[in-house]
C-alpha cells in the first residue's frame, strides 16, 4: 500500500516544483528586460551621435561653399572686415563671437543666438539651454 502512495504523489506537479519554476521564469524575465532597457540606452545614445555628426557634415560643407561663406560675410556685421576689398581687419575689428551661418541663397542655416540649437532629429530649436538643459533641444 505505501508503494501505491508513492505511485499517486508523482503524477501532479508539487507547489514547491512551480514555485521554482516560477523563480526561475521572474529571474530570466528581470535579465531580458534590464538587457532590452540597455540597449534602448544604447541605441538613442547612436542615434544622437549620428545626428551631431551629420549636422557637424552639413556645417563643414556649408562654410566650405563659397557662395554660402559670401553670404555668411556679408550677413555677420562683424565679418565686414573681411570682404574683398578689405586688405586687412584693424584690432578694434577683431573679437572672438559667434557667427550666425547661411546657405548660398541667404536662408539660416545656423544662427548663434544663445537658445538656438538642434533637435536629436538634426531640425533647427530655440528653447536649447547649456546651464538647465532641455532634452527637446540637446545640441548647439
Amino acid at each position: 500500500m505505501a508503494a501505491n502512495y508513492l505511485h499517486l504523489n508523482q503524477r501532479g506537479v508539487t507547489l514547491t516544483q512551480v514555485m521554482i519554476t516560477m523563480s526561475v521564469i521572474s529571474a530570466f524575465s528581470v535579465a531580458i528586460m534590464a538587457l532590452m532597457q540597455n540597449q534602448l540606452s544604447v541605441q538613442q545614445e547612436m542615434n544622437l551621435k549620428t545626428t551631431a555628426l551629420t549636422l557637424r557634415q552639413n556645417l563643414i560643407g556649408t562654410i566650405a561653399n563659397h557662395q554660402a561663406w559670401s553670404q555668411t560675410r556679408t550677413k555677420n556685421s562683424l565679418m565686414k572686415c573681411l570682404q574683398p576689398n578689405q586688405m586687412y581687419c584693424n584690432s578694434s575689428q577683431i573679437s572672438r563671437t559667434p557667427i550666425t551661418l547661411y546657405d548660398a541663397r541667404g536662408g539660416l542655416i545656423h544662427s548663434s543666438a544663445p537658445t538656438a540649437g538642434y533637435t536629436t532629429a538634426g531640425l533647427p530649436c530655440s528653447t536649447f539651454s547649456s546651464t538647465s538643459g532641455n532634452d527637446s533641444c540637446p545640441l548647439k
